[in-house]
Formats: structure tokens, sequence, C-alpha cells
């Protein structure tokens, strides 16, 4: 094992290309890891109910207007995700209650899932599988403007 270590400045030096690539591989797919645990984390929507219900979550939708006219959660508030930063000052009241945050596909919920973390947002969750998710459960859907 010791001239394993001896060797590997030598090996470095001459494979740093394939060394490279490694080590690059190995950065995405600890990123990778670490999104998807973070994504598990999202709630079912029958999970997510029962914020709504017992613990007087908010939910949030980040999608944009048309698509929260066509459809969205009861008392959800419609914030594209756009405009998350510039409405930060509104949502500071709900900065200690749940928060339940809904997209499209996941990706977005998962970045403001993560900025309002990292504003001081102490119980945001991510809906799992988004609205798709919502219906296919034949929850409620409001339609039209709120």
């Amino acid at each position: 094992m010791d001239t394993f270590f001896h060797r590997l400045p030598e090996f470095v030096a001459h494979h740093w290309l394939l060394v490279t690539a490694f080590v690059l591989v190995l950065v995405a797919v600890v990123i990778e890891e670490r999104r998807n645990a973070f994504l598990s984390g999202g709630i079912k929507p029958k999970e997510a109910v029962n914020l709504l219900n017992h613990q007087n979550a908010s939910i949030l939708d980040l999608r944009s207007s048309t698509h929260f006219e066509a459809g969205h959660v009861l008392k959800a508030k419609s914030i594209p995700f756009e405009a998350l930063e510039a409405k930060l000052d509104s949502l500071k009241k709900l900065q200690n209650r749940p928060i339940i945050v809904v997209c499209d596909t996941g990706r977005n919920g998962l970045r403001a899932a993560a900025f309002l973390k990292s504003k001081q947002f102490k119980n945001v969750h991510i809906l799992a599988g988004g609205m798709d998710a919502w219906e296919k459960e034949e929850l409620p859907v409001v339609r039209g403007k709120e």
C-alpha cells in the first residue's frame, strides 16, 4: 500500500486527462445524489393535504399564471418562479409556517425551496410530482383566478 501512494503522483502526471475526467464524473455524481436526496424529501399529495388541514400550511404555486389559472390547489398563492425573489418581503409572514412549493417538473420547486431555506424559511416542502401528482390523486383543483 505504501508504494501505491508513492506512485500516485507519477500516475496522475502521466494520466492527467483520465484523472481529470474521473474527478469531474465524481463531482457530477455527488451533485446529482445530493439533488435526488433533496427531491426525495418532497411530500406526496396526501401529506400536503395533511399539512394544509392540520398545520395551516401555505401553498406557493411557482407555475406561470396561465398554468395556475388552468388548475391549482385551493388557496394556493400564485408566485411565478421568476418573481419569487421580488416577492420575498410579502412572504416573510409565512417564515415560521409550513410552506409547500408546487411547480410543473420539480426543478423550479427544488430551486425555490433551496432559495427559501437560504432566507431562513425553516419548514419548506416540495410537492413531489407537482400538479400532475395532485390531479392523479384526484384531489380538488380550482380553475381560474383566485
